[in-house]
Parts: C-alpha cells; sequence; structure tokens
C-alpha cells in the first residue's frame, strides 16, 4: 500500500473510526474509485457470460414442467439455508475483530517495524491505527450482513422462507418440498458456499468473505429470478399479488435503489486498494460464482442424462428388451462422453428379467 492508497484509506476510515451510523459512513466514499470499479466490471461480466449463459439458464424455456418443480423444490434447501449461512460469516467477522482488539502494540521495537512496514508499503497493516482501520471496516463488513440478515427474518412480519414456502403452497409442491430430500449436487453446493466463507486467520479473509456473499449470495440470486419469475407468471399463473417471495425478490434483487447489493460497494471500496488486493477480490468472485454454478449442474449435462436414463430404466419392464438395449447403448455412449462418472448400476442389468416384445 503505497502513501497515496494509505491516506486514501485513513480518511475513508476516518468516520467508522468514530463509531458514526453506517448511512453516513457511506456517503463518505465519493471520489472516482478505479479499482473497485475494476472489480465491479469484473463481477459484472461473471454475471453477464458465466451465469446467464450456463446450459441450466441457456435452455430455462425448455424445460418441463418436472424438471422446473424439481429445481424449484432444490433452490428451496438452498433458501432455507441463506440466513444461518450470513451468521455463519457475520459471527466469523466478530471474531477477526475481537482477536485484533486482543492485539498489544509492540514497543520500541513494534513501533520501528511498524514505520519500516509504512515506508516499504507491506499490505499488512500492524501498525496501531491500520489495526483500528481495519477493525472499523470490519464493522462496517458486519453491520451491511447483519442488516441483509435482519430484512431475512423480521421480527413482526413473516420471513422470507414462510413467503417462499407460502408461493410452493401456491404452486402445489408444497407437498413435494418436505418429502424430497437434497440430492448430492445441492449439499455439495452448501458445503462449497460454507468453505468459501470459513474463517481463516489470512489477512485478506473478510474481502474474499465479503466478495462472497456479494456474488453468491446477491448477485446470482438476483439474476436467477430474472429467469425464474417469468416462467412462474406465464406457466403457472402466478401474478404480484399472489407472490409473497418470487416476485418481491424479482422486483427488490435487480432494482437500481434499495438492493442489498449497494450495501457492499463502499465497504468493498475500502478493501479493495491495490492490485494485489483487486486480484484477491476477482479470484474470490470466480470461486463464488464456481460454486453457485455447481447447484445448476445438475440439472444439465451429464447428471441430467444419468437421471434421464435411469428413470427411463424404471419403466424397462413395460417396454422390453429391446428398448433396454437402447438405454443400455445411450449409457455407454454417455460414459465415453463423460469420463469418471459412474455407470455401474446401470451395467448390471440382467436383460433376461425383461419381456422381449421389441424382437
Amino acid at each position: 500500500m503505497n502513501s497515496i492508497q494509505r491516506c486514501r484509506y485513513q480518511k475513508v476510515t476516518a468516520r467508522f473510526i468514530n463509531n458514526s451510523p453506517l448511512a453516513g459512513d457511506m456517503a463518505i466514499i465519493s471520489e472516482p474509485q478505479p479499482l473497485l470499479e475494476d472489480f465491479l466490471d469484473h463481477k459484472n461480466n461473471l454475471i453477464a457470460h458465466r451465469f446467464h449463459k450456463h446450459d441450466f439458464f441457456d435452455n430455462f424455456e425448455f424445460l418441463t414442467p418436472y424438471e422446473f418443480k424439481e429445481y424449484l423444490i432444490q433452490r428451496w434447501t438452498l433458501s432455507r439455508y441463506f440466513v444461518p449461512w450470513y451468521c455463519e460469516g457475520i459471527n466469523n467477522l466478530k471474531t477477526r475483530k475481537r482477536k485484533l482488539s486482543l492485539e498489544v502494540p509492540g514497543s520500541l521495537a513494534g513501533d520501528i517495524q511498524d514505520l519500516l512496514s509504512y515506508f516499504m508499503a507491506e499490505a499488512k497493516p500492524i501498525s496501531r491505527i491500520s489495526r483500528e482501520q481495519e477493525k472499523a471496516v470490519l464493522q462496517a463488513a458486519i453491520s451491511v450482513l447483519t442488516k441483509i440478515v435482519e430484512d431475512e427474518a423480521p421480527i413482526n412480519a413473516p420471513s422470507h422462507r414462510q413467503d417462499l414456502l407460502a408461493d410452493l403452497a401456491y404452486l402445489g409442491f408444497k407437498e413435494d418440498v418436505f418429502r424430497t430430500l437434497p440430492t448430492i449436487q445441492t449439499l455439495e453446493t452448501l458445503k462449497k458456499l460454507s468453505k468459501l466463507v470459513a474463517y481463516s486467520d489470512d489477512q485478506h479473509y473478510p474481502l474474499r468473505t465479503m466478495v462472497t456473499y456479494l456474488v453468491a449470495g446477491e448477485e446470482a440470486v438476483g439474476a436467477e429470478y430474472k429467469h425464474t419469475w417469468p416462467r412462474l407468471r406465464y406457466d403457472y399463473a402466478m401474478t404480484p399479488k399472489k407472490s409473497r417471495f418470487y416476485y418481491n425478490h424479482y422486483k427488490h434483487d435487480n432494482s437500481e435503489s434499495g438492493s442489498h447489493t449497494l450495501s457492499f460497494r463502499d465497504v468493498l471500496g475500502m478493501m479493495i486498494v491495490d492490485g494485489k488486493t483487486l486480484a484477491i477480490a476477482k479470484e474470490s468472485a470466480d470461486k463464488a460464482l464456481e460454486a453457485r454454478l455447481h447447484f445448476f449442474d445438475q440439472f444439465t449435462g451429464a447428471p441430467k442424462a444419468i437421471k434421464t436414463v435411469k428413470r427411463s430404466l424404471a419403466m424397462a419392464p413395460l417396454l422390453g428388451e429391446g428398448m433396454v438395449r437402447y438405454l443400455r447403448a445411450m449409457a455407454a455412449y454417455q460414459k465415453e462422453e463423460y469420463l469418471g462418472l459412474d455407470f455401474s448400476s446401470l451395467e448390471e442389468i440382467d436383460l433376461n428379467l425383461f419381456p422381449s416384445a421389441f424382437d
């Protein structure tokens, strides 16, 4: 961090150190922030070119009613995890802040090291002032995530999870929600998201965490509803008045004002201060989107082909040996196309068990 960047960092965080309200703190940043804008451009390109062009959304309009229902039910599991996942990050950031409060600056030797670090432009903030600044930025990050959790589970109103369940009941999927278990891919997605915000003593942990929540928790969700809501409206006659969850989230997450995504901007502006932190932010955005897209992979490509074959095999006794041979040939083809997948259950089928109506 050079002297100009350090000066700007001190200016931006000055009012946080004085415990001013978050709204006032956000208003302090007004000068151009090319590093932040560079990151935001990268993030927007990820959403436009990787998220919206993912195979699942590229073929969203061709999903059968069964596939669309299956997607919404698995998506329910992710939505249930939303608040606990955010609380995990809040607790970890609070732990980081408490650890900073327990650190005691060194004596003369420590002061000399602080000065050397300043002039050598080390990224690691070890001086008393830097520690106070970092605690202030951490508090700003905690406030952003806490506000989102409070909006998701308000005290005097139904939670967003209750609203989602009401919409699923309107669609006729409520019973299926409680009968259906999460798939392996859904559970893997939850594990990946949790791992991305797991506590670490790494200096840039707060930056990685906030970028993860911005991309995987906010931007990707808003982008997803751009596809989901039109399908619900035209195929299921769900209107804005009938919807308690989907429409409100579609409208909120895709609006220019009042969006949770905007609350991240100034906090990240205080964290992305040089080329190194910019690179870390971009890398974290890539990982966050990759984890989020893993959920949708189960509805496309090889995983979808496997489910199609297995579903068809369940009907094999009614179709005869010829159809089973066809399905086995299809499985063999898919095995060559998607190496590493386990098709052993398909290969163990005994053709003698089925009638030979197609012979």
